[in-house]
């Protein structure tokens, strides 16, 4: 794993694994230019009380970003325009607001942050933030997860119980595997025995790494056995009562505008399966964890419904149902399309891989600013 990743993630996880065994968050920041050479670097100081001249430490402001953007010695924004900022973690708010201040108009993070994570501000109406046109990208999920392993094991040995596992909660969304994993070697002491020894990162890395790889069961609940893995079924006429009660949770939990009852809900559905569109649901066992709604007719394919039921979610399901569906279709694209308002389905689809392509509008009478229009 290791061998492969690029000079400036190297840095970044060189960085993040300093803070741990400094003591601090592990979170790495590093900067590149436009071929992709380290010209800064920085990581997470906040318990540590001494830093090197020029870094922040023993404050809620020493973040791994900050630290990384303080080693360039310019103020000169426009010189830093063409420099990527890559760190192991999204960006909270002040670290957000303190790339776009600094000229750097490119951000590539590893692991999702649904907790502080600030790239959510790149799509606000905010002027000053609009005209920098920040490119923001998460990376492979894989380094998400090797972030998530370190993190997990960090909460579990700073905080209390009771905060650890409200934190944890919220990572397991888009993390299930790395969260389990850095709650085992927790429990064993793992990581803090590498920590004691100073195991090489390269190492660490390429040992999470092999272990998630090891470890596909974790995604499934705890308890559960392969006899019990998730399957797709294509959902048949008897189905579409199910489907319609779906739905409506569906759109309730995106507090959609939609007024529809479950059984305008299962006439709609039964007249889109009457077109270009299939359903499918997920099961394991007996159990059915939720379903999909694809329209064939675009290319690429449309997802237009995605829906997890609600008792079995922070489970892992929702990632292997959408990898499920793909293999199924036999695709490495698709398309959909997320409420603004939803931020807890965009990041859980940018965990997922899923960029920003367009966005779509809509007018409605009495929106309207009585602003000039396009030219």
């Amino acid at each position: 794993m290791w061998a492969t990743l690029s000079a400036p993630w190297q840095a970044c996880f060189e960085e993040a694994w300093a803070a741990y065994l400094g003591g601090s968050i592990p979170i790495g920041a590093a900067i590149a230019d436009r071929n992709g050479s380290v010209v800064s670097r920085g990581r997470n100081r906040m318990h540590e009380p001494e830093a090197p001249p020029g870094h922040l430490s023993m404050s809620r402001l020493a973040h791994a970003e900050v630290n990384a953007l303080l080693q360039l010695r310019t103020s000169d924004s426009s010189a830093l325009k063409d420099l990527t900022i890559y760190t192991t973690t999204e960006p909270c708010v002040q670290c957000f607001g303190v790339i776009a201040m600094s000229g750097v108009r490119t951000i590539r993070y590893a692991a999702s942050d649904p907790i502080a994570g600030g790239c959510d501000l790149n799509r606000s109406d905010n002027p000053y933030i609009r005209e920098r046109n920040i490119d923001v990208r998460q990376a492979d999920h894989r380094l998400g997860e090797i972030q998530r392993v370190l993190r997990t094991v960090c909460v579990l040995r700073t905080m209390d119980a009771d905060r650890a596992e409200r934190f944890l909660n919220r990572e397991s969304e888009a993390y299930p595997r790395a969260v389990e994993l850095g709650r085992t070697w927790h429990a064993s002491g793992k990581l803090e025995d590498m920590a004691r020894r100073k195991v090489p990162v390269a190492a660490v890395v390429d040992e999470i790494a092999a272990e998630l790889d090891r470890s596909g069961r974790a995604i499934l609940p705890s308890g559960e056995t392969d006899t019990e893995a998730l399957r797709i079924v294509k959902a048949a006429e008897e189905d579409i009562g199910l489907l319609a009660r779906m739905n409506k949770e569906l759109i309730e939990d995106e507090q959609h505008d939609n007024p529809m009852g479950v059984e305008q809900l299962a006439e709609r559905m039964r007249g889109f399966l009457s077109t270009t569109y299939s359903a499918w649901l997920f099961k394991a066992g007996d159990d059915v964890k939720g379903y999909a709604l694809v329209d064939h007719a675009r290319q690429p394919l449309y997802l237009r419904q995605f829906f997890i039921c609600r008792h079995c979610r922070r489970e892992g399901w929702g990632r292997k149902s959408f990898h499920l569906l793909l293999r199924e279709f036999g695709t490495e694209s698709i398309d959909i399309d997320v409420l603004v308002w939803n931020a807890r389905g965009r990041r859980f689809w940018e965990a997922l891989g899923f960029t920003e392509r367009s966005i779509r509008m809509r007018y409605e009478a009495g929106n309207g600013h009585g602003g000039e229009g396009h030219v």
